[in-house]
């Protein structure tokens, strides 16, 4: 199967004995069309790889010669769909189909020819397709960077806040929340991009509309806390990017502003609010609980070495 020179259209293996289809979308809008209904099915487990559907098809950024989005398909229908928006990782969804992720390796190996990372919505997929990717890429180290675990909430069950304000960071705040996120990135994901978080940033104090941003929880007029609103699905809105400075932790404030964060989006007429934990974080994961989010399904986050 020879698809390094198409950008978009269907493939078929000639190596199995059954029918296994991929197929490659020159846009986010039809990946959506043909994927929605199968990645909706479990919104929670794919809110992020819905999420990035969406941003992208609003955004129609980046182009269609950069983007990866495909679908595996047997018989029944789509049994695994993925999306890559370089430079970040490929995001995969649910699958328990070992021919479907050879069929995904052999050909995003086609057109990427590396991959940074992996994305994994659950042990087994992750382990799946690196198992997969390394009969492409023999001898590539490839490592879990962080074990995950996706949460949902559809009722905030929390007592009173703590005292302070919640309220949207705008212009004003663009330094605190550099130096924030910048440390947040380190020390969540050991990334070091200043250039990024710059980025990152400026885009969402632009970003229109009620919900999506950066939130702040303050008091007596000082930052304390931050959440992001982001990539909003059919029916939920994604917290990330909570962080607490060292010299405010341990008093309630992320747990303040996050759970007035998830008010907000469900008064709003969301179902739900999803996010990714750390699993080795017991700590922050039972005031997510405590809070009212439960654990959908295990997730990794893969880093494959160059």
């Amino acid at each position: 199967m020879d698809v390094s020179n198409r950008s978009s259209g269907t493939f078929v293996d000639q190596g199995f004995n059954r029918e296994l289809t991929l197929t490659r979308y020159d846009s986010a809008a039809t990946f959506l069309a043909a994927s929605e209904a199968f990645l909706v099915s479990e919104e929670a487990r794919h809110h992020l790889l819905l999420g990035l559907a969406y941003q992208l098809a609003k955004s129609g950024e980046p182009g269609p010669s950069q983007a990866y989005l495909s679908t595996v398909a047997g018989p029944a229908g789509i049994v695994l769909a993925a999306l890559r928006i370089p430079p970040q990782n490929l995001v995969i969804s649910r699958c328990d189909d070992a021919d479907a992720m050879r069929l995904l390796a052999k050909d995003i190996a086609g057109v990427a020819g590396s991959l940074p990372g992996l994305n994994a919505t659950g042990d087994a997929e992750g382990n799946m397709f690196v198992a997969k990717w390394l009969q492409v890429h023999p001898g590539v180290p490839c490592r879990v960077a962080r074990k995950e675990v996706i949460y949902e909430l559809a009722h905030v069950s929390m007592p009173v806040p703590s005292l302070g304000r919640f309220r949207k960071a705008g212009a004003s705040d663009r330094e605190i929340l550099v130096d924030w996120l910048d440390k947040f990135q380190q020390e969540g994901l050991g990334i070091v991009d200043r250039a990024l978080v710059e980025q990152t940033v400026d885009h969402r104090i632009g970003m229109p509309g009620e919900l999506e941003g950066t939130y702040l929880w303050e008091t007596e007029g000082v930052p304390v806390s931050m959440a992001m609103a982001s990539r909003p699905t059919p029916h939920g809105f994604t917290i990330r990017g909570v962080w607490t400075p060292e010299e405010h932790r341990r008093q309630g404030y992320a747990k303040s502003l996050v759970s007035t964060l998830c008010e907000r989006i469900l008064e709003q007429g969301f179902a739900a609010c999803y996010l990714y934990a750390d699993r080795a974080k017991e700590v922050s994961n039972q005031i997510y609980v405590d809070m009212g989010f439960h654990e959908v399904c295990p997730a990794e986050h893969w880093i494959f070495d160059q």
